[in-house]
């Protein structure tokens, strides 16, 4: 669970290197001298700020949400609301749910009827 918590804020690292080159996109932009090239520059330090932004709140979502997923080893439980229809699929060949056989008994077949003759 410690780890889960620290991947997400690994997510700080591509953040602080998508700042770093906004601000020298931003630099060069205030020695520029043509206006279109302005223009585009500051269109790329917006999309580098998104990206920023978007790296940075799924690592603080990541963060947030890893207790509830990390609970039961990332399995469902079988008690939970939302495993249902699995837990009413899992019953096999008319069995009630919460018997399973043993492993040394053996599966009681009838034998087949004789045919009349």
């Amino acid at each position: 669970m410690f780890l889960s918590r620290i991947g997400g804020l690994f997510s700080v690292v591509p953040a602080a290197m998508l700042l770093s080159v906004s601000f020298f996109v931003l630099f060069t932009l205030r020695k520029c001298d043509s206006k279109k090239l302005k223009v585009f520059g500051y269109i790329v330090a917006g999309f580098l700020w998104l990206a920023c932004a978007l790296i940075l709140l799924s690592g603080i979502y990541n963060v947030l949400r890893a207790p509830q997923y990390m609970q039961g080893n990332g399995q469902y439980r079988m008690g939970s609301k939302s495993c249902g229809k699995l837990r009413n699929s899992m019953n096999m060949g008319g069995q009630q749910s919460g018997t399973m056989p043993m492993m040394d008994e053996k599966p009681q077949v009838e034998p087949p009827a004789a045919e009349p003759q």
